[in-house]
């Protein structure tokens, strides 16, 4: 199974919350859970009727200059795929997706974090009120501080993550994961690590 990068490093960032996340999403109760964003259906093949590849060399910004809807760019040899000509959801965003076994796990938007509160309000507005929140602290190379919010809802096979810093001090994250798809994931990473493991 082919993995990205950007795929195992969200991997391992879950890989410890993991089992709440499973316990939380056997009872959960969410009538707004999503399966799709932006049409594009999570744990399923894309579809290049409804996503087609973007004309090549054409991007700008997060658009396609030359295709007028939504088209995909495949960004990477390992599964990493951008989104171009999103809708407008309030906040500037570009958008991500990272592809496991032909399937999407997740479509990410990123932005900048001065836009943090206006994405949580638009995704309150559209999925209800985050079931869970918390404040950790981010250290900047240069030794600051700052605080971090994470905002998580949890269906029964989607996981819907707000992060307010994600490896930057400006950069902003709203990840929709398909659990389903992730738990293979996890079991495709284990079963590399039991293998690299013999080898040693």
């Amino acid at each position: 199974m082919k993995t990205s990068l950007f795929a195992l490093r969200i991997s391992a960032l879950l890989f410890g919350m993991m089992h709440t996340f499973q316990a939380h999403a056997a009872e959960a109760v969410w009538p707004s859970e999503p399966r799709a964003v932006f049409g594009v259906a999570l744990g399923q093949a894309l579809d290049p009727a409804a996503v087609p590849p973007c004309p090549e060399g054409d991007t700008l910004r997060g658009l396609a200059q030359r295709s007028k809807g939504l088209c995909a760019t495949v960004v990477d040899v390992l599964e990493g795929v951008q989104l171009r000509n999103t809708p407008d959801v309030g906040f500037i965003h570009t958008t991500a997706m990272t592809m496991v076994g032909g399937k999407v796990m997740q479509i990410a938007l990123n932005f900048q974090n001065f836009q943090f509160d206006r994405a949580i309000a638009v995704l309150t507005a559209k999925y209800g009120a985050p079931m869970e929140e918390k404040t950790d602290s981010f250290k900047t190379r240069g030794g600051g501080t700052f605080s971090s919010r994470t905002l998580t809802w949890t269906g029964r096979e989607t996981l819907l993550i707000a992060m307010e810093r994600t490896g930057h001090l400006d950069a902003a994250q709203v990840a929709f994961i398909d659990l389903r798809t992730f738990a293979e994931l996890q079991k495709a990473n284990q079963e590399v690590a039991k293998r690299g493991a013999a080898g040693l």
